[in-house]
C-alpha cells in the first residue's frame, strides 16, 4: 500500500478515530466505587468529551500530516 494513497490515509485516520473512542469509554466507564447519581453520571458524560478532545487532536494532526497540498 503506497503511504501517499487515500485508502493508506482513511486507515490511518480510522485507526485514530476507533482507538481515540475505546478508550474515551473505557476511561469514562470505569468503576468509581460509589453509587450512581444524576451528578455523576453528568460528570461522566463530561469526563468524556474532555477526554476525547486530546485523542480527536491527533486525529487531526494525523490527517493534516497525511492530507494532499495541492487538492
Amino acid at each position: 500500500m503506497c503511504v501517499n494513497s487515500n485508502a493508506y490515509r482513511y486507515t490511518i485516520v480510522g485507526i485514530a478515530l476507533v482507538v481515540s473512542l475505546l478508550a474515551s469509554i473505557l476511561s469514562s466507564t470505569s468503576p468509581s466505587g460509589s453509587q450512581a447519581h444524576s451528578l455523576q453520571m453528568l460528570g461522566m458524560v463530561s469526563r468524556f468529551f474532555e477526554i476525547m478532545i486530546p485523542f480527536l487532536a491527533v486525529g487531526s494532526l494525523i490527517k493534516y500530516l497525511f492530507s494532499n497540498p495541492q487538492s
